[in-house]
């Protein structure tokens, strides 16, 4: 796995293509991740496809629950993002520390918080203190967050009147 990953962090996608072929795929390292968790982490779009046409489970949890797209969020990328809803992810996968909003909100990716709403991100989905991505945007002072689920909320409360 190791292997498999440096190969990820190099951005060598024609030495991933030939790993593909060689190497399980559905490996995981000792917390429980695969490579498509890595790939999504290192933000590597193109490894992700690849990963993704190539049969990897999209929705597969590490030991915290966290399913790639939350590593996704981790790293800001909505094109991964999008790539993985795409492929039918969970938008709101149960995991320990948080939410893919959660941590997209944290990272202050405004693009990535958009394509989660989207598609059906929880706006009020707590993380593990108890904070909604509300109130981390506040705390962040992260005001165009806050506008984004601000006015995402008032659109939810007009629809269910």
């Amino acid at each position: 796995m190791i292997d498999a990953i440096r190969i990820l962090k190099s951005g060598d996608n024609d030495d991933l293509k030939n790993l593909i072929q060689t190497f399980n795929i559905h490996s995981r390292d000792a917390d429980n991740n695969t490579l498509l968790h890595h790939a999504c982490l290192l933000g590597n779009v193109e490894a992700v496809r690849l990963l993704l046409d190539s049969g990897v489970h999209a929705n597969a949890s590490n030991i915290d629950g966290q399913t790639p797209i939350c590593d996704a969020a981790l790293s800001g990328s909505a094109e991964i993002i999008s790539l993985l809803l795409n492929s039918k992810v969970d938008v709101n996968p149960p995991s320990y520390w948080g939410s893919p909003l959660i941590y997209a909100t944290q990272n202050e990716s405004l693009h990535a918080m958009e394509v989660l709403i989207e598609a059906g991100a929880s706006l009020n989905s707590p993380e593990r203190s108890g904070l909604c991505p509300l109130h981390i945007a506040i705390q962040r002072r992260f005001y165009a967050g806050v506008y984004l689920l601000l006015s995402k909320e008032e659109e939810e409360s007009r629809e269910s009147d």
